[in-house]
């Protein structure tokens, strides 16, 4: 036949080729990237739970050599069996976006919290320290109350979606955030930048409007349109990424997309 398991786990009561726990909790999402640098690519899977459980993620990487897949570097005596805690905080994992955010030719992954207001668009960023062998915060902020990574607005608007690219074409993706808000404030975007080198470097904004009252970096339309996704490529073979948003609105304004790109 075609398709085939990978690594099916011998007797196992679903056929599954991958068992991040035991434990009773399903998983919510799922996302991929090479967080060791190894050019093998791991998943990284947020529990479907409540609270801080639901931002400690299983980290599973197929050993080659083994012909099974494996947790990556487990916690020890975690009682979920995690491979990395994004925080003791009680804010489950809302959404993840992985990209090279410090161009060291591993993948970070960017977590936002599954909550509203400003605490929202609040994000941790993970990254596996390959010397040390264990997940880690990349540029934690001092002394934040959720253990967030960036800290994109003080505005009272969570985070909806995120996507990323190398909008500057210097190596690094940077990650770009929609409010969760609509009218024409939804599709004001902030863009967070990784500068300096891990594990010294900091998140800042990438171009930030001068005194914008939501903090944005882009400001797609003055129209009263929110952003309801975005998809992010080399539109015109720069070298350098766009970013594609589609609007959240009906009928043929539904089908027009806004493309914006960066010229700084």
């Amino acid at each position: 036949m075609p398709w085939d398991h990978i690594s099916p786990i011998h007797g196992h009561p679903m056929e599954a080729d991958v068992d991040c726990t035991g434990q009773q909790f399903g998983a919510k999402f799922i996302v991929a990237g090479d967080f060791d640098g190894d050019a093998l690519t791991e998943l990284a899977v947020a529990p479907d739970a409540d609270g801080s459980r639901g931002n400690d993620f299983w980290v599973m990487k197929y050993n080659v050599a083994g012909g099974a897949w494996q947790h990556m570097s487990p916690i020890p005596n975690h009682p979920m069996d995690a491979d990395f805690d994004c925080s003791g905080t009680q804010f489950a994992a809302k959404f993840a976006v992985v990209a090279d955010f410090d161009g060291d030719g591993a993948d970070e992954i960017a977590i936002a919290p599954d909550t509203d207001g400003s605490r929202g668009n609040d994000l941790w960023v993970m990254k596996f320290n390959r010397a040390s062998g264990v997940w880690q915060h990349m540029a934690p902020i001092p002394n934040h109350p959720m253990d967030a990574d960036i800290d994109c607005s003080g505005a009272q608007f969570a985070a909806k979606f995120a996507v990323a690219g190398d909008f500057d074409g210097d190596g690094r993706a940077e990650l770009l955030i929609a409010p969760d808000t609509g009218t024409s404030r939804g599709n004001d975007l902030w863009v967070m930048k990784y500068v300096g080198t891990f594990p010294r470097g900091a998140w800042q904004h990438m171009a930030p409007i001068p005194n914008h009252p939501m903090d944005a970096d882009i400001d797609c339309s003055g129209t009263q349109f929110a952003a309801k996704f975005a998809i992010v490529a080399d539109f015109d073979a720069d070298g350098t990424a766009e970013v594609a948003i589609g609007l959240d609105a009906g009928g043929s304004t539904g089908n027009d997309f806004l493309v914006m790109k960066f010229v700084g």
